[in-house]
């Protein structure tokens, strides 16, 4: 068996869980430790930023294209194709 110290705040926190859940501390510490090591293989196999690819992909390359596109067009419109 190893000793581990932890702060007062994290250590009333476990006491209380572990109250509520009447199971000792050292089971609820197990329970913490199985689900964060299920959430670092799940994410592990899984790169966020891969949600990113293609989200910002449309037909327009650049955002200033269609707003000088739609300032073109509203002058034409008002002055005619001479401005």
């Amino acid at each position: 068996m190893t000793d581990l110290v932890i702060h007062d705040d994290i250590a009333e926190d476990l006491r209380r869980i572990s109250d509520q859940e009447k199971r000792p501390i050292e089971d609820v510490l197990r329970s913490m430790i199985d689900l964060y090591k299920t959430a670092s293989d799940a994410t592990d196999s899984h790169d966020p930023l891969d949600d990113f690819i293609g989200a910002f992909d449309d037909d327009v390359p650049d955002i200033s294209s269609t707003v000088r596109e739609t300032l073109e067009g509203y002058y034409r419109k008002k002055y005619g194709n001479s401005h």
